[in-house]
């Protein structure tokens, strides 16, 4: 009959488990410290997830950012919005139903 092995905390096994976890903690310490978001934290959406969210066409987010509506920011893989200004120009059009 085989007998069943008891793992302790002195197992290599476990030994080196618990010095990788050390270092991953470690390491995403360091990394949580020295994060810096870009734009201040701020979300940036892109156009196909803002027009799929407003369930509106990429032509009207076209149209309002033509009109000025719709602040936005063109970078060379397209146009992001930030989520901070998508809300204000929400809150500023918000109808109160009567």
């Amino acid at each position: 009959m085989d007998k069943e092995k008891i793992i302790t905390e002195n197992d290599e096994i476990i030994v080196n488990t618990l010095l990788t976890m050390r270092k991953a903690e470690r390491q995403a310490s360091a990394l949580m410290e020295s994060y810096k978001p870009i734009f201040n934290g701020e979300r940036l959406i892109t156009d196909g997830e803002l027009a799929t969210v407003l369930r509106v066409s990429s032509r009207a987010l076209r149209d309002y950012r033509n009109s000025g509506l719709l602040p936005y920011i063109r970078m060379k893989g397209g146009i992001v919005y930030k989520e901070s200004d998508i809300e204000r120009v929400l809150q500023k059009h918000y109808h109160k139903s009567v």
